[in-house]
């Protein structure tokens, strides 16, 4: 009798309490829930349900059957949800499209293998001649087992927000000094510098604003550009993430603490409370990770039955095949969480909205306000007039009318505080974190490396526009060399103040500097595991818009690379290359293209000392007019003094390279290869050039 309770039970604990506990404390900002409260509740629910499943069985003469089919269903669940499930990358779930079929058998075998599985355990269980309890509580143990370390790292992942309640003071505007940070997420510079050419009237309600067109992010996510436009601190990849070393830095580092010094009032409307200096007067978490804009006040009588709708959908999602986790997560929009319910804003700029329609000018104290909103955040939801549409294609003229959407609430809250008499009290920062991966439209020169590929171009030219205190000149366009690390030390430099920053103040950078700026493209994947994060650095020399001035300088992968790969495609070296035309969709393809003038692989080994050459196969294009060509070697940044050749032929050329002694260092190597030639295929009508084809690469010792 035991054993049929604890059948039910099973079931309803990895379904009911354990997956939704894991979310909960996963989403604390995000979800209404009390973590607590949400525990003690739902194993009230599971224990009922139980309990009421039991007592309903045993009336009927199937009460053996349906113990089964429960126990059945909780081990195909708890082997889906506990172990599956973690074995497959799904995204960021940013906004971005997601195709998991492109995992192939895997996607099919994960399917049919669920859908088996239901039988099979039924099978298997009804071999008992009675169920032992112990095996009743296996389902129940896997689920304990995944949600203890999450409950024993709740400090680590503690919130750390004030009272989500709102006061009316954060609508209170400084009579003698303000300063006003507006983060508008994914907010691409050359499509608002576009905006602003095409529609001078807009430009010209935006007096006093500069808007540097040379601006350089540094990342292709939210989550490391945060930290570093507060800090000025570039992001440490192979330390990981860590939320308390964050925090750390946040307190010494981060610009607002030094306003908060002088006696500045810190509001911040923002995506985590772990970004507010504390102390702060407010911290008000209003994020979007479910891609829904909402302002200081909430529906509250919505916000509960939404948070609901939320943790079911992203309990089933970790409990199913990705056949069905597509009809979960529904592109963005998810299955039960609806994005037109909670009372989230029409608008993608609410709180900006609030604050125009409540301004108070209230007495002498500084005033500093953080609004981090969704700004043109993918996918796009608002065209030029702001009005809600998600069916809107995801097209550069889609970013562009959201854009205007966007400037056009940046120039009305300008024109109130003309109104208010406080325009010149207040230093306005308008960045973007990043862009939102649309090809800007003013690239030029040819590119050397195929990894710098264009929708990361667009991630790395996120906006920046500056208006100083009692600047009334036209709106202007610079093209000042600025970066993410500027933002701090230009923050305090706007209201008078300064600070120990590596980066410059946009207010005081010569014209004719010329300078090294740095983008870092990581692995989203590893961001969040708490380990070392690959990644890949890009020196930029000029202008970002001049892609000739890009230059791949470090590949960082956090595992040991092969020393030898037989055939180039993309299994192989995707997590190891950079600059090859990997196909994706032909994953075992016998060789790759060389997608530019160089490539970059890395090769592991752990006997660095031992003689050691290169072996490559290797061919030019048959589209190629040139005779021979040429390329050079580079090895951890040391060029081999021999220059090598390849004459044009159809034929594979393999070419074995000695490496002179003491290049090598223990775990990955990373090996460049330059070449003088490329050529296009005629039938291409895009910037596409390939320097050859490559076969294979070892690394021999």
């Amino acid at each position: 009798m035991a054993s049929r309770f604890f059948s039910f039970f099973a079931l309803y604990f990895g379904l009911g309490f354990a997956s939704p506990l894991l979310v909960t404390l996963a989403n604390r900002e995000d979800l209404a829930f009390s973590p607590l409260w949400f525990s003690f509740g739902s194993l009230l629910l599971v224990l009922a349900l139980s309990a009421f499943s039991y007592f309903l069985s045993g009336k009927t003469p199937f009460a053996r059957s349906l113990a089964i089919a429960s126990l059945a269903c909780a081990f195909v669940f708890a082997l889906q949800g506990n172990f599956v499930h973690d074995l497959f990358y799904y995204g960021d779930f940013n906004g971005d499209l997601t195709n998991w079929r492109e995992y192939g058998w895997k996607f099919w075998v994960e399917w049919v293998g669920f859908l088996l599985a239901f039988p099979l355990f039924y099978w298997l269980l009804s071999r008992f001649r009675q169920i032992p309890v112990w095996l009743a509580l296996v389902p129940v143990l896997s689920s304990v087992l995944l949600i203890t370390p999450v409950l024993f790292n709740l400090k680590a992942n503690a919130a750390l927000g004030l009272s989500d309640e709102v006061s009316p003071d954060v609508l209170e505007f400084s009579s003698t000094l303000n300063l006003i940070h507006l983060v508008p997420d994914g907010f691409q510079g050359d499509i608002a510098r576009e905006v602003l050419e095409d529609h001078p009237k807009l430009a010209a309600r935006l007096d006093g604003f500069t808007l540097y067109r040379d601006h350089l992010g540094m990342y292709q996510g939210t989550a490391p550009s945060v930290p570093t436009i507060f800090t000025g601190l570039p992001f440490d990849f192979e330390a990981g993430y860590d939320i308390e070393r964050t925090i750390d830095e946040l307190k010494l580092y981060a610009y607002p603490a030094r306003l908060q010094e002088k006696g500045f009032r810190l509001d911040y409307v923002t995506l985590s409370s772990a970004y507010c200096v504390e102390g702060a007067a407010s911290c008000i978490t209003r994020p979007f990770n479910d891609l829904k804009a909402r302002g200081y006040f909430r529906h509250k009588d919505e916000h509960y039955s939404y948070a609901a709708r939320q943790l079911a959908d992203l309990t089933l999602f970790r409990h199913l095949p990705m056949f069905l986790k597509e009809k979960i997560y529904n592109n963005g929009d998810w299955f039960f969480a609806d994005t037109t319910l909670d009372g989230s804003s029409p608008w993608p700029d609410p709180v900006l909205r609030e604050w125009i329609d409540n301004m108070v000018v209230a007495g002498p104290q500084p005033r500093y306000k953080w609004y981090h909103y969704i700004g043109t955040h993918i996918p796009a939801h608002w065209d030029a007039d702001c009005v809600f549409n998600r069916e809107l294609e995801r097209t550069r003229k889609q970013y562009y009318d959201q854009s205007v959407c966007v400037l056009t609430g940046i120039a009305r809250f300008a024109e109130k505080l003309r109104e208010l008499g406080i325009f010149d009290e207040t230093a306005i920062i308008i960045s973007g974190d990043h862009g939102v991966n649309i090809e800007p439209d003013d690239n030029h020169g040819p590119k050397a490396n195929a990894s710098l590929y264009v929708g990361i171009i667009g991630a790395a030219r996120p906006t920046l526009m500056i208006k100083p205190l009692k600047s009334q000149g036209d709106f202007q366009v610079s093209d000042l060399p600025t970066s993410l690390i500027d933002i701090a030390p230009t923050a305090l430099d706007l209201v008078g103040l300064t600070g120990d920053y590596s980066g410059l103040s946009v207010l005081s950078i010569d014209p004719k500097l010329e300078r090294t700026r740095i983008f870092n493209r990581y692995t989203s994947a590893e961001f969040w595991t708490g380990e070392a994060i690959s990644n890949e650095l890009w020196t930029v020399d000029g202008a970002v818009r001049n892609l000739e001035t890009w230059s791949l300088q470090d590949v960082y992968y956090k595992h040991l690379a092969p020393a030898s790969y037989p055939a180039i495609n993309y299994n192989s070296a995707y997590e190891t290359s950079r600059g090859l035309s990997l196909n994706r969709a032909k994953p075992d393809d016998e060789s790759s293209w060389i997608g530019g003038s160089e490539f970059t692989i890395l090769v592991g080994t752990e006997q660095p000392g031992l003689p050691a050459s290169i072996e490559l196969e290797l061919t030019m294009p048959d589209f190629m007019k040139a005779e021979m060509q040429s390329f050079s070697i580079t090895v951890n940044h040391q060029t081999l003094h021999e220059s090598f050749s390849l004459d044009n032929s159809k034929d594979w050329t393999r070419m074995t390279i000695p490496l002179p002694g003491g290049l090598l260092e223990h775990g990955n190597n990373q090996i460049v290869l330059k070449f003088s030639e490329t050529a296009t295929p005629e039938n291409r009508i895009d910037d596409w050039h390939a320097a050859g084809k490559l076969k294979s690469f070892r690394l021999i010792q």
